[in-house]
């Protein structure tokens, strides 16, 4: 969006197919209410802050916004929610892409054992450090949900085939997008693969 690029695009890890123009979401997937609640309680408890991906912003409290400013460039449109809890649960069709909690390296790996032991839990785990702080992020999101399926996904909506499909990415989430593609560009550090 931030290109003003026209075509359809894949954001969110593949959560969400949006028009750019229209801002009408083409397809969505999201995190149920209760699976929400459930890992945003899980954050809260590992002193972990947390913060919820829609299709159109990134939503926490507005100290956690302050406190964490790096967020700032994953999104140009961090928003201050006074109710992360009704956010979550009372958002449909649309709700939660995207789940983060985030916090110290010791607390964050803690939520990440626990979430992980969920049995049957219908979302995927991350975990990693931001490099140009000391703090670390909890990812949740939709189970099986990757760029490379949103991607796939936009292609038979356009009825285009994989070879005449083109990538770009910038991060580890973006390499198996770039893969499934015939035409790539993935960019690590300062090497271009």
């Amino acid at each position: 969006r931030e290109l003003a690029l026209e075509a359809a695009l894949v954001c969110a890890d593949g959560a969400v197919i949006i028009d750019p123009i229209t801002s009408k979401v083409l397809r969505l997937y999201a995190l149920g209410p209760l699976v929400a609640m459930q890992v945003i309680e899980n954050f809260r408890a590992h002193a972990l802050a947390p913060f919820a991906f829609t299709h159109d912003a990134v939503h926490g409290q507005a100290g956690d916004i302050e406190r964490f400013s790096f967020l700032s460039g994953w999104t140009s449109t961090l928003t201050a929610c006074a109710d992360l809890d009704r956010l979550v649960t009372g958002r449909p069709p649309l709700g939660a892409i995207t789940l983060i909690g985030v916090g110290a390296q010791k607390e964050a790996n803690q939520s990440r054992d626990m979430l992980a032991q969920a049995p049957g839990a219908p979302f995927d785990l991350d975990l990693f450090p931001i490099e140009t702080t000391n703090h670390w992020v909890v990812r949740t999101s939709p189970e099986g949900c990757t760029k490379a399926l949103g991607l796939k996904h936009l292609a038979e909506m356009l009825g285009i085939v994989p070879r005449d499909v083109a990538a770009v990415g910038d991060w580890y989430n973006d390499l198996d997008t770039v893969s499934y593609t015939h035409l790539r560009a993935h960019e690590t550090k300062a090497n271009l693969v």
